[in-house]
């Protein structure tokens, strides 16, 4: 696939107008089911995500290399492309809506808030780490604050999460100023004041005090991860 190649996943039979219009009409049905929800304060839900093209979003320095669009998912098929996804858009206060699912052996993760001239964007950043803890290849690196659904290399979730690979797990992220909030699968697994950390985590992660940057999808070779039903809210007081 060539790169920045986007993939509607509509079978060939339905080329030209008839891919678009099956897109348009998946488009619709993401907008429409996202208006019949709200977060707290009546703000209403966006669609990061049109379920067929990679519109609204950019690979870290430029490329998509990898990055599919198909039957309303957002994949990444492996191989050594753009390890992030990120929105065109730059986000503070929020609330993030999406669900993930992963192969064995992947290593991905849900960053806010980050910047894309960076090139550490979990430091300067922040990630929700989605991992595959029994893969051995992980073993030696597996602390605590690198867990499934850990604030990557700052805090472990609580309680300890379980979601195993092959299935689709839902993920809400909400940012408000400092406060973080994050729930998995209906739990709440962090919830945190980013700026009560001390000093020296804050030196190492100068993104715990940044309030505003883009969304981000990541990935690495050897993994295999989709996304779905990506929608976001703003929570930001007029």
């Amino acid at each position: 696939m060539s790169e920045g190649h986007s993939d509607t996943g509509v079978s060939p039979v339905f080329g030209g107008r008839h891919r678009q219009d099956a897109c348009a009409a998946l488009a619709f049905l993401l907008i429409g089911a996202a208006a019949l929800s709200s977060v707290a304060g009546d703000h209403p839900w966006t669609p990061l995500f049109d379920g067929c093209t990679l519109n609204g979003w950019q690979g870290h320095r430029g490329e998509t290399t990898h990055w599919i669009a198909r039957d309303g998912v957002l994949a990444w098929t492996g191989g050594d492309g753009a390890r992030l996804l990120a929105t065109e858009k730059v986000f503070s206060d929020f609330e993030l809506h999406l669900e993930f699912k992963y192969a064995p052996g992947t290593n991905s993760g849900v960053f806010f808030r980050t910047p894309l001239t960076s090139g550490r964007p979990a430091f300067d950043g922040n990630e929700f780490q989605i991992v595959d803890e029994a893969a051995p290849e992980f073993a030696e690196k597996m602390t605590d604050d690198r867990r499934m659904g850990a604030l990557y290399a700052v805090q472990p979730p609580a309680p300890s999460v379980e979601a195993p690979p092959g299935k689709w797990h839902r993920l809400r992220i909400r940012c408000e100023g400092s406060r973080l909030l994050v729930r998995l699968n209906g739990q709440t697994i962090l919830e945190t004041d980013l700026s009560s950390y001390p000093a020296s985590i804050q030196e190492e992660h100068p993104g715990l005090s940044r309030r505003n940057g883009h969304i981000a999808l990541q990935s690495k070779p050897g993994s295999k991860i989709e996304f779905r039903n990506i929608k976001v809210a703003s929570v930001s007081n007029p």
